[in-house]
């Protein structure tokens, strides 16, 4: 009986020990794979390992982290345990003890992402930059070369539908324009590349008849229109509306072109001006006058005040001195 007893405390101990051990078990659980082949360059827990929590937004945020960024295509990698468990305490601080790892002792990578074709994403680009220059400079004469794409730029991306988007141009017609490329694979944007394009040819321009003082009104009689090459600067807009209102910003020699930079121009709303405003409501407009607390170019938001109830409310610029609240 005495032995009965004996054994049946031990097992009871046994079971505590191993309940006690259930208890302080980690709340998610890691198991490792051996091996992992990938098509994107960013290695995620997921990726490389089973997750499992009864917390779902626990696994979901260690599924989510980051291991690290794989370098160069088809060169295998062995990401150790101890490398996960660096990466892991390193970017989920305070929940060293929220994860066990078991499984695989190591990881064995490999990135088969595929190469980009730049030749086709110069050509597009190139394409996209000539027709929104035929659109914002329709007189103007250019071809565009490409320059090579940087050797440091990564052109790597997963197997899908490419597609391409461009993001941001070089605002101005000059010699050396660029533009910021989106890749999309399945319609998802996988990097952004930046392209950079040599512009050769002629525009339309404006040349200075007469020596003119900083601060001229511009008109007609002190211009004449010629072709010029483009250089790196940009010359102002050939447009003769594009100078109503403009002043010189700084002097100008007689035979010089006119530049950008050289012109200031007069906003439709100036800051501290009084304006009309037409408020609309249906078939009902009601005008009053009211004081722009800044300056704004047509079809830009104006925020005005009544200067009899000092009621202040944003407007809509639709010509010189005018704007609109509908």
């Amino acid at each position: 009986m005495a032995c009965d007893a004996s054994s049946a405390m031990r097992a009871a101990i046994l079971l505590m020990a191993i309940a006690a051990g259930v208890c302080r078990a980690a709340p998610v659980s890691v198991d490792l794979r051996d091996s992992a082949t990938l098509e994107t360059r960013m290695v995620r827990l997921a990726d490389i390992a089973s997750v499992q929590s009864d917390d779902q937004v626990l696994a979901r945020r260690f599924g989510d982290t980051q291991i690290l960024m794989l370098g160069q295509r088809g060169q295998p990698v062995r990401l150790t345990r101890e490398r996960i468990r660096h990466a892991l305490d390193k970017r989920l601080p305070g929940l060293q003890d929220a994860y066990q790892l078991s499984g695989a002792p190591a990881v064995h990578l490999i990135w088969s992402g595929r190469m980009l074709d730049s030749g086709a994403l110069q050509a597009w680009s190139a394409s996209a930059l000539s027709a929104l220059l035929s659109e914002s400079a329709p007189h103007a004469d250019v071809s565009i070369t490409p320059y090579p794409l940087s050797s440091a730029t990564q052109l790597y991306v997963a197997p899908g539908r490419i597609d391409y988007a461009a993001r941001q141009v070089h605002q101005g017609l000059t010699e050396r324009m660029h533009m910021l490329v989106d890749v999309l694979v399945d319609g998802t944007v996988a990097l952004s590349v930046p392209v950079w394009f040599r512009v050769q040819g002629t525009q339309l321009a404006w040349r200075v008849r007469q020596d003119a003082q900083a601060g001229a009104a511009l008109d007609a009689s002190m211009l004449e229109p010629v072709r010029a090459p483009l250089s790196h600067q940009q010359l102002a807009a050939h447009e003769s509306h594009a100078l109503d209102s403009a002043r010189l910003r700084r002097a100008k020699q007689a035979g010089s072109l006119l530049l950008a930079d050289d012109i200031d121009q007069k906003k439709p709303v100036e800051r501290g001006s009084e304006i009309l405003v037409r408020v609309v409501r249906g078939g009902i407009a009601v005008e009053d006058r009211a004081l722009a607390l800044n300056e704004a170019a047509h079809g830009a938001s104006v925020r005005v005040v009544n200067p009899r109830t000092q009621a202040s409310y944003l407007a809509t610029v639709v010509g010189d001195g005018v704007a609109e609240v509908r």
